[in-house]
């Protein structure tokens, strides 16, 4: 924090900075309230709370579409709890909450986890692992939480878990070589990296390949169509893929933007995503839009000048969960959740 220079006595300053630090005010105070004009006609609804620390590290920094590459939480499929990443207790770990508050666990007991994601039969869970520098999927069951299955075996990255309709299957993103090379600016040649979309078969414990992506999401009632995110041009753009004739449509794309974190809902009419959004004449933040799945219709949902991103449909798809940093001036993140048919703060 930057103190004009005045004469003032010493021991008067030091009490003045230790304060500062001691209550870590931000520079710049977000806007507290809970939502904003252009939300009016929403309902809002705080899921967690500030101490649960989700994100706690981006919390006083700009971010960018490499920052939200991960899924923060995930609902299970009755809506009677949530599994979200938080550095609680110093390290990164998975924990477990029911909607009515009354019951938390810590699901993983470890460090760099994060991207955790229900399985449909509301018993097991993924998450991404990070240990040696190399990032793995693992599978684990919610009660007991000691029957860990490691899914991926790489010394590379895979991340972006998410099981099929049926639990059958696990698609994800995995850090490959493309077979090419890059040009540094020392005139070196060094080898090319991007995601590709990768899918695991439970049973027969196979791994498929498709194609470059990341943040795949499949449609309801439908384990052979995903959705994705690929970056073609300059910014990310949302694809929607078929697993069985391995073809690729695009959906979303902007020369000036990108679209992050689709997700599908359960009627599979609709995506929703987060995209970065301008406020006032410089400043941009993350919000959630929605578009139809044919591409027409794309509309912004969330207007707060804290950043909203993450966003998870509800099961009746009349209202979307999503991470934001809205309702406390200290801009840490939260999940709340926001009805687009009713107008009322809960």
């Amino acid at each position: 924090m930057k103190f004009k220079q005045i004469q003032i006595l010493w021991p008067i300053t030091l009490l003045l900075i230790q304060s500062c630090m001691r209550f870590d005010l931000p520079e710049v105070p977000l806007n507290a309230d809970i939502k904003v004009q252009e939300e009016q006609d929403y309902t809002l609804n705080r899921i967690s709370f500030i101490t649960d620390n989700i994100n706690s590290q981006l919390i006083n920094k700009k971010l960018t579409y490499n920052d939200l590459f991960d899924r923060v939480f995930d609902i299970s499929i009755y809506e009677d709890k949530f599994i979200y990443q938080s550095s609680e207790e110093e390290k990164t770990n998975i924990y477990l909450k029911t909607m009515n508050k009354q019951i938390k666990k810590k699901l993983t007991n470890l460090n760099l986890v994060w991207d955790g994601c229900f399985a449909n039969n509301d018993e097991n869970f993924a998450y991404v692992y990070a240990v040696g520098g190399f990032v793995n999927i693992y599978k684990d069951e919610l009660i007991g939480s000691r029957n860990r299955e490691r899914i991926t075996d790489v010394r590379t990255w895979t991340v972006n878990p998410m099981f099929s309709n049926d639990d059958s299957k696990i698609i994800y993103a995995k850090r490959d070589r493309t077979g090419g090379n890059i040009s540094e600016k020392d005139g070196r040649e060094i080898p090319e990296y991007k995601y590709f979309i990768y899918e695991y078969d439970v049973e027969k414990k196979e791994n498929t390949n498709y194609w470059i992506g990341y943040n795949p999401c499949y449609f309801p009632n439908d384990n052979n169509k995903i959705a994705y995110v690929k970056i073609s041009n300059t910014y990310p753009e949302i694809w929607i893929g078929d697993l069985t004739t391995g073809e690729e449509k695009l959906l979303l794309s902007d020369d000036k933007v990108g679209f992050i974190q689709p997700v599908v809902s359960p009627d599979g009419r609709r995506i929703a995503f987060s995209s970065l959004s301008k406020v006032g004449e410089e400043e941009q933040n993350f919000d959630v839009y929605i578009v139809n799945t044919d591409g027409t219709n794309k509309r912004q949902i969330t207007y707060h000048p804290g950043n909203d991103y993450c966003p998870k449909w509800s099961k009746d798809g009349n209202s979307i969960y999503f991470v934001s940093q809205r309702g406390n001036r200290g801009g840490k993140y939260c999940i709340w959740k926001i009805s687009l048919t009713t107008y009322q703060i809960m």
